[in-house]
């Protein structure tokens, strides 16, 4: 029989084995998600997951007297505040009033739309569900003062370690316990759509309520089907009780009974020493070595003396190899200009050039015979 607690660190130690050979990735109901923060002016087309981006079409309600949109920006922020951008990319001039926003990382992002040198509508969210964050450009612009207008910002300027992303993942979650995450710093009220907006096909800030409650339901009605999370407790002592019990007998009449463990091998038997461990050696005492009375003081004082005897050969001096040499000349020799010196007179002598052998003309080789007439 199988203890409950047993079971419940067998199961946690066959997650921990499995989680080394399964990549697990991060796990989203719907995928990738998007979430208004704030907008301005502008209508949305939500389209959800399309090739791999998320896309969103943008126009702005009130371009009746526009003719050119001077340009667009696509900006990622900081997750907890509009007013520190980390990247821009700009669209240049367009006629029409329709602007696609495609997106394939997390992140907080702004679309601003510029007419007639000022912001004509705006787009702050959020796309979070992707495997990828976004990354940054390598710096942070802080958008204040006239700038910080321009954009319809906040214009203070501010502490940035206030609105600190403490993270700094990119991955659309604010991680400051001073600023909420669903409304990041500068990101300014979500504008309802006008009556005559409304019940356009878009969703977020120009769709239907209606539809909007449709959705609300469908996910009620998700919910209320997934089944809630199981007592592990229970499952453990059903799993000991009931299903182990009968998974051991299955075991044991397809493959038989576990042999008993092998019996350890016998101690080798001590070799019998014959009491040498308790017995030392025993030495006896030379009287005559008390007699000698030799001390190293005799070495020293009685060693014969060596004689020193002098070289009358003189000797011999060891020279220099280098003294040997020849002095170098005061000007190095040239090729073709000097003389040979003690430095080229062992030169050897290059060999002399030698008719190479003509090979002799071989005979022209004969014609072939003519056939005859009556062999033809």
């Amino acid at each position: 029989m199988i203890h409950k607690n047993t079971l419940n660190k067998l199961l946690m130690c066959v997650g921990m084995v499995l989680s080394l050979f399964v990549r697990v990735g991060p796990v989203f109901a719907d995928g990738p998600s998007f979430q208004s923060v704030g907008s301005k002016g502008v209508s949305v087309q939500n389209n959800g997951l399309k090739g791999g981006y998320y896309n969103l079409i943008l126009k702005v309600n009130d371009a009746e007297d526009i003719v050119t949109f001077q340009l667009s920006e696509l900006m990622l922020v900081n997750d907890c505040s509009f007013n520190f951008g980390l990247t821009k990319w700009t669209r240049p001039s367009q006629e029409k009033n329709e602007f696609a926003i495609n997106i394939k990382e997390n992140g907080t992002y702004a679309f601003y739309i510029i007419a007639n040198g000022k912001v004509k509508g705006y787009l702050r969210f959020k796309i979070k569900g992707f495997e990828k964050n976004a990354v940054g450009g390598g710096g942070v612009t802080q958008y204040w003062g006239k700038m910080a207008e321009y954009y319809e910002l906040p214009s203070e300027h501010v502490n940035p370690d206030d609105f600190r992303d403490k993270d700094e993942k990119n991955d659309a979650i604010c991680t400051n316990e001073k600023i909420p995450d669903d409304k990041p710093h500068g990101s300014g009220d979500v504008e309802e759509p006008k009556e005559d907006d409304k019940g356009n096909g878009n969703n977020n800030n120009g769709g239907s309520n209606k539809d909007l409650q449709d959705i609300k339901d469908k996910l009620n009605e998700i919910s209320d089907k997934i089944p809630p999370v199981p007592d592990w407790d229970k499952v453990a002592e059903t799993f000991a009780d009931k299903i182990s019990p009968k998974l051991t007998k299955d075991i044991k009449d397809m493959l038989g009974e576990a042999p008993d463990p092998p019996k350890p091998p016998p101690q080798i038997p001590k070799t019998d020493n014959k009491g040498l461990d308790n017995r030392q050696p025993e030495f006896k005492d030379n009287p005559d070595l008390e007699k000698a009375k030799f001390t190293k003081d005799d070495i020293k004082d009685g060693a014969p003396e060596i004689k020193f005897e002098e070289d009358k050969s003189g000797g011999f001096d060891i020279k220099d190899p280098m003294d040997n040499l020849p002095d170098l000349p005061d000007e190095m020799p040239k090729p073709g200009e000097t003389t040979p010196s003690e430095w080229g007179k062992n030169k050897p002598k290059e060999p002399e050039p030698q008719e190479k052998p003509v090979p002799k003309d071989k005979e022209k080789p004969k014609d072939p015979p003519k056939p005859k007439p009556d062999e033809i």
